[in-house]
């Protein structure tokens, strides 16, 4: 799934940073008219976003360290 929202988020060119809560990857990104609809988010599996300015929420559940922790990997990866 880390790699779908990525995908969602505009590419990893587009992620300032990220950070996560007990239920929703907080991430900051670059350019907010990169990212997919809400509805993208919801066919991946995740409960949709929330976005405000250029600050994006990916509600994922009770599994999200799981994916953040994928989803920095995935970052690493791609520097």
């Amino acid at each position: 799934m880390a790699d779908e929202i990525l995908i969602g988020l505009g590419g990893p060119d587009n992620i300032k940073d990220f950070t996560n809560c007990v239920t929703r990857l907080r991430v900051n990104v670059k350019d907010p008219s990169l990212v997919e609809s809400d509805d993208y988010f919801k066919e991946i599996g995740t409960y949709g976003t929330a976005k405000n300015g250029n600050s994006v929420h990916v509600i994922v559940g009770m599994d999200i360290q799981y994916v953040a922790d994928a989803f920095g990997e995935i970052l690493e990866e791609n520097e």
